[in-house]
């Protein structure tokens, strides 16, 4: 019996049917969304003509890769990574950046649309429009999303 296999097996008897399935929803829904987001600045970089490299949703552990294509066990963020060219004004850059993050304002709204809070599908859009408004959010951090776009907007170009 494989590693996964037994934690399953112990996680459903340990938690009962209905949790163990509700936290398979969750996790579910969380991949789901980080898919999403990165999938927003995979468009972002096809529209703005740059040359993926690696597209990558979750951390930790690999659970299926595909050339340049990676799904990881743990739905803790994702990867979009391009060849950069430079560009005297970054728009190819600021389409990127700003993908993901419109996704993820977009699934937040739809989600609380669908959001009623009184049903076990309410919750989950809910969690999910909370997931994403904190992914949102996390683009302002420093090293994220829209902080980077910021900074290569304001940072003056070198001349070679």
């Amino acid at each position: 019996m494989s590693n996964v296999t037994l934690f399953v097996r112990t996680a459903a008897s340990a938690m009962g049917t209905m949790s163990f399935a509700w936290c398979c929803c969750l996790f579910g829904l969380m991949h789901a969304s980080i898919f999403l987001h990165e999938l927003g600045h995979l468009v972002g970089a096809i529209v703005g003509g740059l040359s993926v490299t690696e597209f990558t949703v979750g951390t930790g552990p690999t659970v299926f890769q595909y050339g340049k294509w990676s799904w990881k066990l743990f739905p803790l963020g994702g990867r979009t990574e391009c060849e950069v060219f430079v560009d005297e004004d970054n728009w190819r850059m600021c389409v990127l950046s700003l993908g993901g993050p419109l996704v993820s304002a977009a699934l937040a709204a739809v989600a609380l649309v669908l959001c009623d809070p009184k049903t076990p599908f309410g919750l989950l859009c809910f969690m999910m429009a909370e997931w994403n408004v904190g992914a949102l959010a996390t683009c302002f951090f420093p090293s994220g999303d829209i902080w980077e776009m910021i900074t290569d907007l304001t940072q003056p170009r070198s001349q070679e």
